[in-house]
């Protein structure tokens, strides 16, 4: 029997991953479905210049990082 779950999310960019910070935080049980990398197109990008937070740039590998431990600590699930 396949489990119900509050919220699903159809890719894994930044912008998913951090929904997903959001919902899990508020005890939302969420699972995000990514074909391929987790961070999207950010986490092949060298360097991303305009995400808030980080006024000298981050490299987007490790802004996916960042973002993945995040909403994994809270728990959000991949699937």
């Amino acid at each position: 029997m396949s489990k119900v779950r509050d919220v699903i999310m159809i890719g894994a960019g930044p912008s998913a991953l951090a929904a997903a910070i959001y919902t899990t935080r508020e005890d939302i049980d969420t699972v995000l479905y990514e074909k391929g990398v987790i961070g999207g197109l950010a986490a092949i990008t060298d360097k991303v210049d305009n995400y808030p937070g980080f006024p000298d740039g981050i490299e987007g590998l490790t802004l996916v990082g960042l973002l993945e431990k995040l909403a994994d600590r809270f728990g959000a699930e991949f699937g």
